[in-house]
């Protein structure tokens, strides 16, 4: 537990800002359990956008640690791990591992507080289980709340749950405590109570005092022990919020029962790398005097790390095709791409035309007002929105065909990431961990075709308990991850990637080899995903062939394959960095069911991710049981401005079982949905604010 906790704690410090102080007022604190809230009680707050959050709670007979992650502007996930113990330095007697959830139905206005819906362990034991609809409304220095809850929460003072009018959700015998987990036939189940509370901030000042009075009854921990001594429904307590990274609380549970907790919390878009450094510094001439041919601007051009061939020019315009970097943002590129074709191209040209493809995918023409990019950039009188305003995008515009000029491509590109997966406690045996360094070397190999070798450096692990909770069935998928586990290097990746665009919103591509740690096969996509649409649908399809991890580097293959395939919708929410992922299909184990995933992807790199997927066949769950349910959230963190780091380096973090065997997907390579993204309406206009970067 303790070694648990380090490794948490130095995960999550990495994200937090360089500092700052609170807000006075009007700023939301944690519960003891890590959800924002009061004591004992949750609210109806929400965190900023991007909030990861770590807390650590005690109140008697529990323990709470927990992840936090604002994956959205209204939903938040966390994954908790309570400890059933007599002290924070005693072997904990049982673990109750969970997921909350909560999800912001309405927000505060004027006269309206604001309203939300969560879940408490919402696939976790019973014995924790709760969901409530709480409402929040600030009146001055106070954030008052008031709140129903069934499961735990309407377990005192119950009364009948209005959800039952009309026959709905009519389970009144529903159990608080056993060894199967909560789940989607629980939710919302049986009695229900009140509950209600308050924060005062302290004007000027690090602190605010709380009050709550809760229906939690303690029935589990009565009928498990008859000596147990029931708290009193109410307790009041305090907050310090030092800085706007820090918090910490304490709270008198009726008369005799001391809580405490501290959080730790950052932004991931303040995260102060970025996915690669900067490309040279680029001015814009002051005059149009220099006259080069084609051939000239594209060898200058590639001698300064910008691949731009097939330059073309007449009297009106000037044209290339770019070949875009994926650790670069595309306006970035575009912007010094425009300004080198302007430089040299003489004074004649007034439309600046880019064709810009990544992969050997096709985006569309991007025509540029020469003037425009001249009068925002050399004399300051215009802006990137006011450059926006004379683009004109052609995505049916065809790529010229290639005379002399021919792409230099970038032979090799190294990358390094540090992989953490950490799966919560099953079967009160613990959390289980491995950490790996991941060696990644691509090559592109022609315009259409792309390489990867990689290999994986096994650091630490604590997988060799794996069997004792799920044994060896005859053909794994994951639950055999403890062998791969135990090559201190193992080949992770070996495949050869080909891409193509069938049409302007088509695009296809075919993978072959060592696919990912586990599998080998040939995969193939395609993906329809139109121009200035928010959303793309695809299909793919696999022949995966197990890896043997008793072979030198798991590099053999045992006789166990199948096919796999999957039909695909993505939609890009509005307004916002974040793609919903839903997926319909065959998954490893042979098993047919669905996926959902909530991916957001921050301006300066990060990605933040939260999964869950249901199918027709079961794992063992952390309690004994069955579930044919897996979820998990998943950050990645940008390390490619670091001194002495190759381009495009992370920090990747996975909380989710390991070891399963349903409802696993192959970790495929080079997909096509993030291959097109640098080529997206969305990307290019989020980022189009850099297209005039790296002026000198």
């Amino acid at each position: 537990m303790k070694t648990l906790l380090v490794r948490l704690v130095a995960a999550w410090l990495i994200l937090l800002p360089s500092g700052g102080k609170a807000e006075s007022v009007g700023r939301a604190t944690p519960n003891m359990s890590g959800v924002l809230g009061l004591n004992t009680v949750p609210n109806a707050r929400l965190d900023p956008y991007g909030t990861v959050r770590l807390t650590l709670g005690r109140t008697a007979p529990y323990i709470h640690a927990s992840s936090g992650f604002q994956i959205g502007e209204n939903l938040y996930l966390g994954i908790r791990q309570t400890a059933e113990s007599g002290s924070l330095t005693a072997t904990p007697d049982r673990l109750f591992p969970g997921m909350d959830m909560k999800y912001r139905l309405y927000p505060e206005t004027g006269w309206r507080p604001e309203i939300s819906l969560g879940l408490q362990s919402a696939f976790g034991q019973k014995r924790l289980a709760a969901e409530y609809l709480a409402l929040s409304k600030k009146y001055e220095n106070f954030d008052f709340t008031a709140g129903v809850g069934w499961g735990r929460m309407g377990s005192r003072y119950s009364i009948e749950s209005p959800l039952t009018v009309g026959g709905a959700f009519q389970d009144k015998n529903r159990p608080l405590d056993g060894e199967n987990p909560n789940s989607f036939r629980d939710w919302f189940r049986g009695d229900a109570g009140f509950f209600m509370g308050v924060q005062y901030f302290v004007p000027h000042s690090d602190w605010s005092l709380k009050a709550d009075f809760s229906s939690d009854g303690w029935k589990a921990e009565k009928a498990a022990d008859p000596s147990f001594n029931v708290p009193a429904p109410w307790s009041v307590g305090f907050d310090y919020q030092p800085t706007k990274w820090l918090s910490a609380g304490m709270a008198l549970l009726g008369t005799d029962r001391l809580m405490a907790r501290i959080t730790v919390q950052g932004l991931v878009q303040n995260w102060p790398f970025t996915p690669a450094s900067p490309l040279p510094a680029l001015a814009l001439l002051p005059n149009r005097s220099h006259n080069r041919p084609a051939q000239e601007i594209s060898d200058t051009a590639q001698k300064n790390d910008l691949d731009l061939f097939d330059v073309r020019k007449n009297k009106n315009q000037v044209s290339a095709i770019l070949d875009l970097q994926d650790t670069v943002s595309t306006p970035e590129q575009l912007g010094i791409a425009a300004r080198h074709l302007s430089n040299l191209s003489g004074p004649t040209p007034e439309t600046i035309t880019i064709f810009p493809r990544y992969l050997g995918l096709k985006g569309p023409a991007l025509s540029l007002n020469r003037r425009d990019i001249e009068q925002a950039i050399s004399h300051h009188q215009g802006s990137a929105e006011e450059i926006w305003q004379t683009v004109f995008f052609n995505p049916n515009l065809p790529f010229q065909l290639p005379e002399k000029t021919r792409p230099i491509f970038r032979h090799l590109s190294l990358r390094f990431s540090l992989y953490n997966e950490i799966s919560p406690a099953e079967e009160d045996n613990g959390i289980l961990y491995r950490t790996a360094l991941l060696t990644e070397i691509h090559k592109r190999l022609s315009r259409h075709f792309l390489s990867e070798t990689s290999f994986r450096l096994n650091l630490s692990n604590n997988l060799s308990s794996l069997g004792e909770l799920r044994p060896l069935v005859f053909l794994p998928v994951r639950g055999d991850i403890d062998q791969f586990s135990r090559h201190r290097l193992a080949l992770e990746r070996n495949y050869l990637s080909g891409f193509l665009s069938l049409s302007p919103n088509w695009h296809a591509n075919a993978t072959i080899g060592y696919l990912e740690e586990m599998y080998a096969g040939l995969a193939t996509e395609i993906i329809y995903r139109p121009w200035k649409k928010n959303w793309a649908v695809g299909f793919e399809i696999s022949e995966a062939l197990k890896r043997d991890p008793a072979t030198a580097m798991s590099l053999g293959l045992t006789t166990d394959h199948i096919l796999t395939g999957h039909l695909n919708a993505f939609y890009e929410i509005p307004n916002s960095d974040a793609t919903l992922h839903a997926s319909l299909g065959r998954y490893l184990a042979g098993d047919i069911g669905g996926s959902l995933s909530l991916t957001n992807r921050f301006r300066n790199g990060a990605i933040l991710e939260g999964f869950m997927t249901a199918t027709n066949q079961n794992d063992p769950d952390p309690y004994g049981g069955r579930t044919n349910v897996f979820s998990g959230l998943r950050i990645m963190v940008p390390l490619g401005d670091t001194n002495y780091l190759p381009n495009g380096s992370r920090i990747e973090m996975v909380l989710a079982p390991l070891g399963r065997n349903t409802g696993q997907k192959l970790d495929l390579p080079s997909r096509l949905y993030e291959a097109t993204e640098p080529l997206s309406y969305r990307h290019i206009t989020q980022h189009w604010t850099k297209v005039a970067k790296n002026q000198p």
